[in-house]
């Protein structure tokens, strides 16, 4: 059991090691971007709207807070990426196998999650964060005319 556990961190410390700049990347494009825009989402700040992934990053905050209910309110798809993740670690850190394995599972995941986004999207937007029509996004900073378009076909609230 010690020999697995030793085994497993240096599995994890070599993925943070080969993986380091791709995270470090990710957090310099968070830290500069969200300076900038407050937002994350490239979909948010290219175009003022949601994508089917905004949410997750509040949902894992609300589940990790043991809130289950507002986990569900900010991205139901959460509850579908769980055992996905879940999976993945076992896949990699315990049975040291290639992940790519479960591709399936992660088209299964990706479908209800697109499932969930288009359901949201047709019948509870605009609503509640991040539900919302952001009106600063760079449509409507360069094309005055989209965001119109966009005010004129999508009911408050915006932010």
């Amino acid at each position: 059991m010690k020999a697995k556990v030793k085994r497993i961190a240096q599995l994890i410390g070599k993925d943070l090691k080969t993986y380091s700049p791709v995270m470090l990347g990710i957090f310099l494009y968070w830290l500069i971007i969200r300076k900038i825009t407050h937002a994350f989402c490239p979909s948010v700040i290219f175009c003022g709207m949601p994508c089917p992934g905004c949410g997750i990053t509040r949902a894992t905050k609300a589940l990790l807070m043991l809130d289950p209910v507002t986990a569900w309110q900010r991205n139901p798809s959460i509850y579908a990426w769980i055992p996905y993740v879940v999976a993945v670690l076992i896949q990699r850190y315990v049975r040291e196998q290639p992940v790519r394995k479960l591709q399936p599972l992660l088209i299964v995941v990706l479908l209800i999650t697109i499932a969930v986004f288009v359901y949201r999207m047709l019948y509870l937007f605009p609503g509640e964060a991040p539900l919302i029509y952001r009106e600063e996004n760079l449509m409507a900073k360069f094309h005055p005319a989209y965001d119109q378009f966009m005010k004129a076909h999508i009911p408050p609230p915006y932010r």
